[in-house]
């Protein structure tokens, strides 16, 4: 396993705040956040550094199996010159919960979200959709 493969899935398992599927049913509310730590690519002449990133997540029960999950994402560093590196990214997504009363719920997601990239000091902001 390769060192940031193992930095990010022990920050991913030490740092985010488990969502307790007990008796979930249309209506419930979840709220969570959490931290990690990201590896953006070079961003052609960018070149930011590897850094924190942090969240947070509401979860909204439409039925013991279908919710709803608006996050909202940031990842604040510097780039290879000392300008400010910032990605905030916005996510809407729906997911399918197949146990809903299980002690581990599996589920499927899908969804839209938008990511804002800005370079301080350099006047770059363009938006991403995906």
């Amino acid at each position: 396993m390769s060192k940031r493969a193992l930095v990010l899935f022990t920050f991913a398992t030490l740092l985010s705040t488990p969502a307790l599927p007990q008796g979930l049913q249309g209506g419930s509310v979840e709220i969570g956040g959490y931290a990690g730590y990201g590896f953006p690519d070079d961003y052609v002449l960018a070149r930011p550094d590897d850094g924190w990133l942090f969240g947070g997540r509401v979860g909204v029960f439409l039925t013991p199996n279908v919710s709803f999950e608006p996050s909202f994402q940031a990842l604040l560093t510097d780039t290879s010159g000392g300008a400010g590196f910032h990605i905030y990214s916005t996510r809407f997504n729906i997911l399918y919960n197949f146990l809903p009363d299980g002690s581990l719920v599996p589920f499927v997601t899908g969804g839209l979200g938008w990511e804002r990239l800005t370079i301080v000091g350099v006047g770059l902001s363009p938006e991403y959709v995906y």
